[in-house]
């Protein structure tokens, strides 16, 4: 990334291991040039190195995650020295150093679920050697882990998440699940029925659980498109609403569900403290059975009447439902009843809530009518902005060949974050593409309309820019690593990892975040300090150790030695056939 020049680096000081007593043997001691340059063969100097400046980051949290992401990268290179660094990890964030420290359990539990992927027998260990660990702490630190390893190992996955069947179900299991079924429908279908079993076998029906996972079958009518679910009034409590079947869902599964259903309905019928949820669920889960299941209608009649004289009487009533059973309104429909709303608080907020359902839908027609009706000129401009944003990045998205119109919206949205994201977007379609000229171009406006923000994500902006600059061996990219630096130093204490890419907009007391993700543009840290590495590991390293937050100097580590490993991957492949 950096022309070279004449310099003095911290890895040209002498070279002290982490611990001293810990194997392997400390690396013999080398030049800083020479440490760096990748000769194919791996050097472990290059994460010695990185996990010293590591260890001395005070942040036990930064620290241990630091470690624990070394640890797992150079595994497959020096699994004994990434052993070392998973100790020093679990050590650093041991929960018994400090049990007042309630952290400490939590980042305890991501350690071993970094080290689950690379040795899932001993994280099973770990986990239930644990003596800080109660029962809860260790159903978390098996629920953590198999999310941890959907990606990499699916089959393993499934065998911590089966692990944390115990006592209660953990609210986590449906996230699993459904994050499960998006690359393996069929071990998540498996898992799901394994789940059925493990509540059919509690001692206490727990109705809620039993409501909770109808979310992987069901949802509501407007979430159809949706992984996720919508929690709805009926009478005086909440519930999640899984009135409309998902997609794709098989028979089989929904008529086991429902079997399941309806025998601890009647279960439950005798715990008063679950009646009121009994009745809810036997109703919502009526009007499927009795088209999908009618064997299984008298079953579930059968709770329903048991528990219908000890629940409120409001409960019984249709009209509890309402909510559940109320059919979307069409995007004309919601805009006229909120326009005769008499009070104009009232229109404002149901206005705004409408744009922000028609959003999620990429309804941008609907978006500006509802900014239109708003009286806030404040709210009303910045849904204007949206609009523009939001049709630009589909547009990108559908078709990349669109990219002077594209353009043509972004320079006519004020300076500031969705002017610069969407020239980011551009930009990188040009790197992708090797279009050095426009990518550049499009990274300049980019930094410029960043450059109008005074918060937190400009420099991250600024740096995903400069990676970009380093794809292109721009000779720009060093003077933009070296002022965004000095931007990410000026927020010091910042918290980067709690950055998120979208506008909130607020009439009190509704108060909507649109998210502004676009679809192609890569808004990874990781990714962008090693590609500013890759360009020039020496040079980056130094800039590296400039930086003040403890979070963003650790990636940018890690980042470092990820960089350092993908060279020499690279340089492997180019290295030439032995002579005969």
């Amino acid at each position: 990334m950096h022309r070279w020049v004449c310099m003095v680096i911290v890895l040209a000081c002498s070279h002290v291991v982490l611990c001293q007593t810990d194997k392997p043997a400390p690396a013999k001691r080398r030049p800083a040039a020479e440490a760096v340059k990748t000769d194919r063969v791996f050097d472990p100097f290059v994460p010695r190195h990185a996990a010293e400046k590591l260890f001395a980051l005070e942040n036990v949290q930064t620290k241990s995650i630091g470690l624990s992401r070394l640890a797992s990268l150079i595994w497959k290179h020096d699994e004994e020295y990434g052993r070392v660094l998973f100790k020093k990890a679990l050590a650093v964030s041991n929960p018994q150093t400090n049990t007042s420290d309630s952290r400490l359990k939590i980042i305890h539990r991501n350690v071993i679920s970094v080290i689950a992927t690379r040795d899932a027998a001993w994280a099973k260990r770990l986990i239930d050697a644990q003596t800080a660990f109660d029962d809860k702490s260790r159903i978390w630190a098996n629920i953590d882990t198999a999310i941890a390893l959907i990606d990499s190992s699916p089959g393993e996955a499934v065998e911590f998440a089966e692990r944390a069947l115990s006592e209660q179900l953990n609210p986590a299991f449906l996230y699993f699940l459904i994050t499960l079924r998006k690359t393996d429908q069929t071990r998540a279908d498996q898992t799901f029925l394994q789940v059925l079993r493990f509540l059919s076998q509690q001692s206490r029906p727990d109705i809620k659980s039993l409501h909770l996972m109808g979310v992987y079958l069901f949802t509501a009518p407007h979430m159809i498109d949706s992984e996720g679910y919508a929690v709805t009034v009926v009478d005086r409590i909440l519930m999640p609403n899984i009135t409309v079947q998902r997609p794709g869902m098989s028979p089989a599964l929904v008529n086991t569900y429902l079997t399941t259903a309806s025998t601890l309905l009647v279960r439950a019928a005798t715990d008063k403290d679950q009646q009121q949820f009994t009745y809810a669920l036997g109703r919502m889960l009526l009007i499927k059975a009795r088209s999908v299941a009618p064997d299984l209608v008298p079953q579930i009649e059968a709770a329903m009447a048991a528990v219908s004289s000890d629940v409120p009487p409001t409960l019984t009533n249709e009209s509890a439902f309402k909510y559940i059973d109320m059919q979307p309104r069409t995007p004309e429909e919601s805009l006229a009843n909120a326009e005769r709303k008499a009070d104009e608080l009232e229109r404002e907020i149901a206005f705004l809530d409408i744009a922000a359902s028609a959003w999620r839908k990429s309804d941008f027609k609907t978006v500006r009518a509802a900014a239109s009706m708003i009286k806030n000129t404040e709210a009303s401009q910045t849904l204007g902005v949206l609009v523009e944003f939001g049709e630009a990045a589909t547009l990108l998205k559908r078709d990349a060949a669109s990219v002077s119109a594209g353009e043509k919206v972004a320079y006519k949205l004020p300076a500031g974050l969705e002017r610069a994201m969407l020239l980011l977007s551009i930009a990188q379609a040009g790197v992708r593409n090797g279009k050095v000229a426009e990518a550049e171009e499009a990274i300049d406006a980019s930094l410029k309309a960043a450059s109008a923000m005074a918060e937190l994500r400009r420099p991250y902006l600024s740096l995903i820019a400069a990676g970009q600059l380093a794809q292109l061996r721009s000779l720009r990219a060093p003077t933009v690593v070296a002022s965004t630096i000095r931007d990410l130093n000026s927020f010091d204490a910042a918290d980067y990892a709690g950055v998120d890419w979208a506008r909130d907009i607020e009439i009190l007391p509704l108060k909507v975040t649109f998210s502004l993700e676009i679809s192609g543009l890569d808004l990874n840290l990781d990714a962008a300090w090693r590609a500013i590495f890759l360009s020039d590991l020496e040079i980056g390293f130094a800039r590296a150790q400039e930086l003040k937050n403890e979070g963003v100097r650790s990636r940018a580590l890690v980042a470092f030695v990820a960089a350092y490993l993908e060279k020499l991957e690279k340089d492997s492949r180019k290295k030439p056939a032995p002579a005969k």
